[in-house]
């Protein structure tokens, strides 16, 4: 009997435990002039915020066309686990590729790809940006 509750108090400990772990985050969303999106997730709304804005900045022509669109808290996930990581390439005549993936790699290194693969000189090829599409 004595082992049985030891078992009982242990799997309700590691229950608390993990309960305690997943804290709750934070996660913004920002749009630029153009109607492109990024989003920006963080322990805190100050870090997403910023995080989100940074995306949005590399991404525009202008960072002042960056505007957030709420930012709230929940459990995010900031590894592209919970949604789709997207990149942009292009080359030196503007052409635009997209590739997506589970991670920011994959998809960084799916539109180079295409890029490249694409391309008449594949060291034109830049990453503009990579964002989590939801």
């Amino acid at each position: 009997m004595k082992s049985f509750l030891f078992k009982i108090m242990a799997a309700g400990l590691i229950t608390l435990a993990a309960i305690g772990s997943a804290s709750a985050n934070w996660q913004c969303k920002v749009h630029n002039a153009r109607g492109q999106f990024w989003y920006g997730v963080a322990d805190s709304r100050a870090v997403a915020s910023s995080y989100a804005m940074k995306f949005c900045a590399s991404g525009s022509d202008k960072v002042r066309n960056c505007e957030i669109d709420y930012c709230r808290s929940g459990s995010f996930s900031a590894h592209g686990k919970a949604g789709v990581w997207q990149c942009n390439a292009t080359n030196a005549r503007g052409q635009l590729w997209v590739g997506t993936g589970t991670s920011r790699a994959v998809a960084a290194a799916n539109a180079t790809g295409f890029c490249t693969a694409h391309s008449t000189y594949a060291s034109n090829c830049v990453i503009n940006s990579c964002f989590i599409k939801y």
